[in-house]
């Protein structure tokens, strides 16, 4: 799926709101699946590489290789 239109039309706010990252004020939504979501812009911490990839989620050497 893609998500495009003009400058103020929503597409920050409907991406936001299937992530669960605004207040829900009526209604129901329903996510059947996995989600992924990319910045347009990348946000790198000051850490190392494997910080960065860990996210401050345990380290599992299999999943990390």
């Amino acid at each position: 799926m893609v998500v495009i239109g003009y400058v103020g039309s929503g597409k920050t706010t409907l991406l936001r709101s299937i992530l669960n990252e605004t207040k829900l004020l009526k209604g129901d939504m329903e996510i059947k699946g996995r989600i992924a979501y990319v910045e347009q812009e990348p946000f790198i911490f000051p850490g190392t590489v494997k910080e960065n990839i860990l996210f401050g989620k345990d380290f599992d050497k299999e999943k990390f290789d």
